[in-house]
């Protein structure tokens, strides 16, 4: 059997979940493919609809929180949304390519791909098992009118969210997030610290998303002004390269600082840090969790990101600030409040499944290993 992992690159967090299963499938020998949905139709129409969404939440936000607003109205099971008329276009390509490469099971992390398999079951284009991976702590819009076969839940506590707005029950599995095997143990601080050259010292560590958003700037000045000779912080620009260039010009010369742009090395700096500050994507939240980490959620994007971090609050698994100058005050608490962080630490294991990946993959193998059989036994027919 074979199985088809597929994402959409707007924002890391969905590529990454979706690299997460892929790897466990390949650590289980299940043989596996993983590609960008929309790599279909071409390289230059994947970095087209991926540079739009990060264009549209790095320079008008507001506008991205209002369209989410309206999805949530329009959302509906009963009637099919322009989003997946849109992905329907792309329908036929994905069709050829399951049947080329003799795909038995899809596993998709994002709306888009689940909209265009839906529309090809419906109309008897292919019978593949497709298992959709939510990557936030809501059920987003538009996911109730999929037909896909499972719906892995970031948590048990959504399933009455997702029954509710139409998926049925027994196709919801909460296994969590799946989350790269980097991420599933707290390695020794000291160590990453001399691994990655950075001073024996108390560590933040500021994680702006793949996209590079928030006011970075503001939350490093509000730290160094409290703690520049005592603690150090690290930034991951990720790929906003107009942010590096910022922060490198406003804090030239300051020792405490250390930027980071695109990095593997993600899980290196979690296990260096005392605190992370991470803008409350429902992949970057996980990874957190996964970890073990003291979280304050900075400024989210509008939409689930708001959910997002409203549910980690509820749950104690991080804390939050209206400002930048709140933000660095609840980060310096956490690093000199040990029973603060304690508490945090375990509100953060008591909801964390770090055995996500492996139990989605072993979902796939069987569901995957089902179909081949139905196929082979209609090819010998």
């Amino acid at each position: 059997m074979k199985a088809l992992v597929l994402s959409c690159s707007t924002g890391g967090g969905h590529n990454a979940a979706a690299k997460a299963v892929y790897e466990a499938l390949r650590g289980q020998g299940i043989q596996a493919e993983y590609m960008d949905a929309f790599q279909l139709t071409g390289e230059n129409t994947a970095r087209r609809v991926g540079n739009f969404y990060v264009q549209t939440v790095q320079h008008v936000p507001a506008a991205f929180g209002a369209a989410y607003r309206l999805a949530t109205v329009i959302s509906s099971p009963r009637r099919k949304s322009p989003v997946y008329f849109a992905n329907k276009l792309v329908s036929g390509k994905l069709e050829d390519y399951i049947r080329d490469n003799q795909i038995d099971v899809a596993v998709v992390s994002h709306l888009y791909p689940a909209e265009t398999l839906t529309d090809l079951k419906a109309n008897g284009k292919t019978d593949i098992p497709v298992i959709v991976v939510c990557t936030d702590y809501t059920c987003i819009p538009f996911w109730e009118e999929t037909k896909c076969d499972a719906y892995i839940l970031p948590h048990p506590e959504l399933t009455a969210e997702y029954e509710k707005r139409g998926v049925p029950r027994e196709k919801l599995f909460p296994y969590g997030i799946p989350v790269s095997q980097g991420f599933l143990q707290r390695n020794d601080r000291e160590k990453a610290r001399q691994l990655l050259g950075l001073a024996q010292k108390p560590t933040h560590l500021i994680m702006t998303g793949s996209m590079g958003y928030g006011h970075i700037g503001q939350l490093v000045r509000e730290i160094l002004d409290r703690k520049e000779k005592q603690h150090q912080i690290v930034v991951i620009c990720g790929s906003n390269r107009k942010l590096y260039r910022e922060l490198k010009e406003q804090f030239r010369g300051t020792e405490a600082l250390k930027l980071v742009g695109f990095t593997t090395r993600v899980s290196a700096y979690m296990d260096a840090a005392d605190v992370l500050y991470s803008k409350p994507g429902g992949l970057s939240s996980t990874e957190a969790i996964v970890k073990g980490i003291p979280l304050v959620h900075t400024t989210p994007i509008p939409g689930c990101e708001t959910l997002n971090q409203r549910f980690f609050l509820k749950h104690g698994m991080s804390v939050s600030g209206e400002t930048a100058e709140e933000e660095a005050k609840l980060g310096i608490r956490l690093i000199e409040n040990g029973r603060m962080r304690e508490k945090m630490l375990n509100a953060q294991h008591g909801n964390a499944f770090p055995k996500a990946a492996d139990q989605v993959a072993r979902l796939a193998g069987v569901m995957g290993r089902e179909h081949e059989s139905r196929r082979r036994e209609k090819e010998n027919v």
